[in-house]
């Protein structure tokens, strides 16, 4: 069959090629008349024998194209023996140098004497301009010895022509032409490769590959009276897809038998090795630690009677290990809190030991130092400005060393709490009175009626502090806003948040901000929050936090109200 059809696609290839060949050389003859025709104007060679205004004028009207298809043509010029324009009427303005320069139908009327014989005309090579292909019609004037006419032609429009050739050779099918030298090639729309065909041996049918078309099966020809050649080729897919068309049929028709044969075999399969394939499956399964695997047997025979045994003891499997399961995380869990709590008491056995011995060591220095700035204040009660200023700078960073130790010292020791009502928001009031805010705005926040809270006065007041005293190191003085507020908490409980403006807490430290040493600021140790959590514990209460970067944070004293006890 392939054979077949290879031998039917080399005649036709044959016959179309022999028609285009009769096509172009019948056109090509009647081109070369109208262009020896229009070259035996007396008007050119009268131009050519003696030049002047009046006769350029009758020159050009007699050069004027009269044959078909007008819009084909692109100029016409009048040359002299070396090739140089004389005359020229005619272009485009999107035209190319080349196609109406004096260089390109310099060469073909500079062999025109060895290629003209009587009347007849040339055709030179194709060119590309732009989007169009443009080649010149040669003929000698008669009576002016080296005096030619040209004629530059456009082909036919490309959208056009290739309708036309897929009208006659098919779509599958492609009409390509070019110069016989490769130069240029095209296929009526845009430049192309050149075929592999020597122009010298254009006998018989080609095989050859064609980039984006694969294969092809070609015919070449040169075109009469033209440097040109042409060739016409059908991809072999094209021609051989009958064949593969009879192959698919066969393969269908063997697919439709063996899908017959395995809808047989696993009907058969179904019915009796299906289900124990499944109750291998859910063992396999089962073995494999998949408790949650069961067989779906919805049968009244021994295999359904099986595969509810297997189910029911996959269910007793499972439940078994979760069991197990939730007994082991409960036991992880115990452990790990266990161990954490053992690390922590070893760590705050360890700081504690650490604060108590360092804390009574630097606090005698620093008593020491604060007595010596106060004599030194009181000696020079005239001293500079400058003085006085760096003795201020000294005590106040004698006083934060002070709180250093005292953070210290109230972390190394347990001290018992002593709880009585005390309002939150007057101890609140006290402690700012205490603390230089340095221009921080302070609000208010105290809601009406609240019962006295169960506290140790001096363990609130401090923890009051602290919280007080990281929030303005929190705004660093800048122009922020220190809001305290006053408020009922869950049932038998009330509440003293503490509220800054500044630049608020990692997520990823959130979590250990009440360790002691962890401290995220340049100065201190990490002792203030930490000694505040256990002040809250110790007094039936706790300590919270709540914030975002960029939205400051928020710090809640709970604790239980007097009338609770």
């Amino acid at each position: 069959m392939r054979r077949t059809l290879l031998d039917r696609a080399t005649e036709r290839l044959t016959t179309l090629t022999a028609q285009f060949r009769q096509t172009f050389d019948l056109q090509m003859a009647q081109a070369q008349a109208r262009a020896q025709a229009t070259a035996s104007r007396p008007e050119l060679a009268a131009y050519l024998a003696a030049p002047t205004p009046h006769k350029a004028e009758a020159a050009l009207a007699a050069m004027a194209y009269q044959g078909p298809q007008p819009e084909l043509n692109r100029a016409v010029q009048l040359r002299d023996a070396s090739g140089a324009i004389v005359l020229a009427q005619g272009g485009s303005p999107g035209a190319s140098a080349f196609a109406l320069g004096e260089s390109d139908a310099t060469p073909l009327v500079q062999v025109m004497p060895a290629l003209l014989t009587g009347d007849s005309g040339v055709v030179g090579k194709l060119r590309q301009d732009g989007d169009s292909l443009l080649f010149p019609q040669a003929a000698r004037v008669p009576g002016s010895p080296g005096g030619y006419f040209v004629n530059w032609r456009r082909v036919g429009a490309a959208a056009q022509a290739r309708q036309q050739i897929e009208h006659i050779l098919g779509s599958e099918a492609a009409f390509f032409f070019g110069n016989a030298d490769g130069s240029l090639w095209s296929d009526l729309g845009r430049a192309t490769a050149a075929p592999p065909v020597d122009p010298a041996h254009l006998n018989g049918v080609l095989r050859y590959q064609r980039p984006g078309r694969g294969e092809v099966l070609a015919s070449a020809a040169a075109i009469p009276r033209t440097s040109w050649v042409f060739t016409v080729e059908f991809p072999t897919r094209a021609i051989f897809a009958p064949a593969r068309a009879f192959l698919r049929l066969l393969l269908g028709i063997a697919v439709v038998c063996i899908g017959l044969g395995v809808l047989g075999a696993w009907l058969l399969s179904r019915r009796l090795v299906d289900p124990l394939l499944r109750l291998a499956d859910g063992a396999d399964a089962l073995a494999a630690g998949d408790t949650s695997h069961r067989v779906q047997l919805a049968r009244a025979d021994e295999l359904g009677r099986l595969g509810r045994s297997f189910n029911a003891m996959a269910a007793q499997v499972q439940e078994s290990r979760h069991r197990l399961e939730h007994t082991v995380a409960e036991r992880t869990r115990e452990l790990g809190e266990a161990q954490d709590a053992l690390v922590r008491r070893e760590k705050l056995a360890v700081i504690g030991h650490l604060a108590s011995g360092v804390g009574h060591e630097i606090r005698n220095p620093l008593g020491v130092m604060n007595n010596a700035i106060y004599y030194l204040e009181a000696v020079q009660p005239d001293a500079p400005a400058e003085v006085k200023e760096y003795l201020g700078i000294l005590r106040h960073q004698v006083a934060i060393s002070a709180k250093i130790v005292n953070d210290m010292l109230d972390f190394s020791r347990t001290t018992p709490a002593h709880r009585q009502p005390v309002r939150l928001d007057a101890l609140a009031d006290e402690q700012l009175e205490r603390i230089s805010l340095n221009g921080i705005r302070v609000r208010r926040e105290y809601a009406a009626n609240l019962p006295p809270a169960l506290v140790d006065p001096v363990h609130a007041g401090q923890v009051i502090m602290n919280l007080v005293t990281n929030a303005a190191q929190a705004m660093d003085g800048s122009d922020g806003e220190l809001i305290i507020r006053h408020r009922a908490g869950p049932p038998g409980t009330v509440q003293l948040e503490v509220c800054d403006t500044g630049p608020g807490i990692a997520p990823e430290v959130l979590g250990k901000i009440f360790e002691p040493l962890f401290t995220t600021k340049a100065r201190g140790i990490g002792l203030g929050l930490a000694v505040s959590k256990s002040l809250a514990l110790a007094n039936g209460g706790e300590l919270t936090v709540d914030s975002r970067l960029g939205q400051g944070a928020t710090f809640r004293l709970t604790v239980p109200v007097a009338d609770r006890a």
